[in-house]
């Protein structure tokens, strides 16, 4: 498993930036307000990336996921993702911890998690999971756990085949929301029903993403820590 990848630094407005993988493509805002998707060596000064807010975009999928389980979801990795819900939330019950707890104990076994409200989403089943699937195993450990402990990686295949399962409609809603990113809420009738469909608004694909001005792209890729590839950074 690959711990590094080349990447460049892109330094963005507010004195933030975000390292980008070198080899990748992306849709970005041209300076015509134009949508455009490219390599990452293509981004100019003025050139807006478009950043989707995690939380959102996982609620947004689950809430996808739902509505589409009777016609294609996978019983098997859907029972595993359900079981590891159930053992985390009821872990935090037995031990009588606050999701602030458990956020502070993953800390301190190696996770990047900031915020404390993302594990009451992945207890709820708000959200599938985490995207770093070690995050599975450290809970497993503070929840004492042996199931977690023994099946993180099933866990984290199971994620990972049901997010990429359902590929072609993340396309779809990402191009929704990219549109709503440059204020374009003229809705073809196939996407207004798919959005009425899951139970999503325009207003809330809105609330989910940021336009971020780029204001220099290095043209120098270096080595980086794959987990801190497309994670906006302040300077």
């Amino acid at each position: 498993m690959l711990t590094e990848t080349p990447a460049y630094l892109v330094r963005l407005e507010d004195e933030s930036a975000v390292f980008l993988d070198a080899a990748s493509r992306l849709s970005y805002v041209q300076t015509d307000d134009t949508i455009a998707i490219g390599p990452v060596d293509a981004l100019e000064p003025g050139h807006r990336l478009i950043i989707v807010n995690p939380a959102a975009r996982e609620s947004i999928a689950y809430r996808i996921f739902a509505a589409k389980k009777g016609e294609e979801t996978d019983q098997a990795n859907s029972q595993m993702i359900k079981l590891w819900q159930l053992h985390l939330e009821n872990g935090i019950l037995r031990l009588g911890l606050t999701h602030g707890d458990v956020l502070h104990k993953i800390q301190e076994l190696g996770s990047q998690r900031i915020s404390s409200i993302v594990i009451g989403q992945w207890a709820r089943g708000d959200v599938l999971g985490p995207l770093d699937i070690r995050d599975i195993y450290r809970i497993g450990q503070v929840i004492e756990s042996d199931w977690l402990i023994q099946n993180w990686q099933r866990v984290g295949l199971a994620l990972l085949m049901v997010r990429s399962g359902h590929r072609l409609l993340g396309r779809q809603i990402t191009r929704i929301i990219q549109r709503a990113a440059v204020g374009d809420y003229e809705l073809a009738k196939r996407d207004a029903e798919f959005l009425e469909q899951i139970g999503v608004t325009m207003g809330e694909l809105q609330d989910a993403v940021t336009l971020l001005a780029i204001e220099a792209v290095s043209r120098d890729a270096k080595l980086i820590p794959t987990e801190q590839i497309g994670k906006i950074i302040p300077l």
